[in-house]
């Protein structure tokens, strides 16, 4: 089998200006630049949106509370919550999974709070 050396991975530069240099391309090279690519393609977004305040919108994601998170955190019992789950922000991935919004649970609980 005559496999390309590394070396010979045309550059992005280079492929972007001649697109049709792609074919051109053996499966092995193709593969490491895929794989070149896939692994910078989050960090470019990321820094693309750096500038117009995007990332930083996107740089935390949200956060879940499991139901033993819940209960510790707002003196409830796990009857209590699976009792009231349709009234709380949720979400069910799994039959076994219930997960609250950090966030939206907050509000919920604030939005709730007498006098």
């Amino acid at each position: 089998m005559n496999e390309k050396p590394l070396a010979d991975v045309p550059s992005l530069d280079s492929l972007v200006a001649d697109p049709g240099k792609v074919v051109e391309l053996p499966p092995e090279v193709a593969r490491t630049l895929l794989i070149g690519l896939a692994t910078l393609q989050p960090i470019l977004i990321y820094q693309s949106l750096r500038d117009t305040g995007k990332a930083e919108a996107h740089a935390a994601p949200e956060r879940f509370l499991t139901v033993e998170e819940v209960i510790s955190q707002y003196g409830l019992t796990a009857r209590w919550i699976y009792r009231h789950k349709k009234q709380l922000p949720h979400s069910q991935p799994s039959r076994k999974v219930l997960l609250f919004p950090e966030e939206k649970l907050q509000r919920w609980f604030a939005s709730r709070k007498t006098g």
